[in-house]
């Protein structure tokens, strides 16, 4: 919007929009530098007024600090899970075996499958079998 490339913004929410009061500032002043309306799907963007500004702080403010607290408990969590030594740090990749290391057979088919692997000139994803020890 600043450059003149688009001349509004629309997304689905506030917080999809921008989660960083920094990048809400940026956002606010590239709006009243250009005019360029902001709206949300969801009603709960809007820079048209000086209230409508000052509620879109105070939102970013509360979001930011629900995913701050979010990746607290979730670093925590998988602090918790290494002290243990239990396995954490969510799922595994797909294609990968469960050391996170080695590619598993049946999966990197699968994915060479999706990716069209079989076409000419296509790259070919290669695989190590999985171990079962």
């Amino acid at each position: 919007m600043a450059s003149g490339k688009a001349d509004g913004l629309i997304a689905v929410d506030l917080d999809r929009a921008c989660r960083d009061p920094r990048d809400l500032e940026d956002l606010i002043d590239v709006v009243e530098q250009s005019g360029c309306p902001v709206e949300s799907v969801s009603g709960s963007l809007r820079l048209a007024s000086d209230a409508d500004v000052t509620m879109a702080r105070v939102m970013v403010a509360m979001a930011n600090k629900s995913s701050r607290d979010t990746a607290r408990r979730v670093a925590d969590r998988r602090r918790q899970k290494a002290v243990a030594g239990e396995p954490g740090g969510g799922r595994r990749a797909f294609g990968y075996a469960a050391d996170g290391l080695r590619v598993a057979e049946s999966e990197a088919r699968e994915l060479r499958r999706a990716a069209g692997t079989s076409r000419p000139g296509r790259k070919k994803l290669h695989a190590v079998p999985d171990a079962t020890a």
